[in-house]
């Protein structure tokens, strides 16, 4: 009995430091999260500042001492908003095109030169349709999301994710055959 009292003192004094937790998810999510806002702003430094906030965001909720159930959900919320907040404020996003014509060249390592070719039409026919079948077909195949991680993202029922998902396949298919 005394041994299960030291492990659960153990295991509460773990739990208890934010940065643990905070270092270990930002390992894990960073990269997906300023992925997400890139994908939407398609503006490199604006995406890496609202990612940063995301996380300092989450690291002050995790400071005050509050429990998250779901990281990933938290997360992708989190990042849902600042971008919603970034297009209140500022209407005016730059387009894939915009940034071409300014000189942004896309880094490409050669290695999968046609892989990343097919990954960006995906996405650049993603991004032809209206949210939310544009959002709901990012998260699940660009993020690898679960039907119900999106619903919980996007705050809706899973039921209405999977629709959102076959329409967007099928306008897709419609409009590029």
């Amino acid at each position: 009995m005394d041994e299960q009292c030291q492990i659960l003192r153990y295991s509460v004094s773990m739990k208890a430091d934010p940065r643990v937790q905070f270092e270990r998810d930002y390992e894990e999510y960073s990269d997906a999260i300023f992925r997400f806002l890139y994908y939407k702003l398609q503006n490199r430094e604006r995406a890496l500042e609202l990612a940063h906030d995301v996380f300092l965001r989450f690291f002050e909720y995790l400071s005050a001492g509050k429990e998250i159930e779901h990281t990933k959900t938290f997360l992708y919320r989190s990042a849902m908003n600042a971008f919603i907040n970034e297009i209140r404020t500022k209407k005016g996003l730059t387009s894939l095109e915009e940034i071409s014509e300014a000189g942004h060249e896309f880094v490409d390592d050669g290695d999968n030169a046609e892989e990343l070719a097919a990954q960006r039409e995906a996405v650049e026919r993603a991004r032809s349709l209206e949210d939310p079948y544009r959002s709901a077909l990012l998260l699940r195949y660009v993020d690898d999301m679960a039907v119900r991680e999106i619903a919980e993202i996007m705050e809706t029922r899973e039921n209405t994710v999977s629709v959102w998902l076959k329409r967007g396949v099928e306008q897709i298919r419609k409009k590029y055959g």
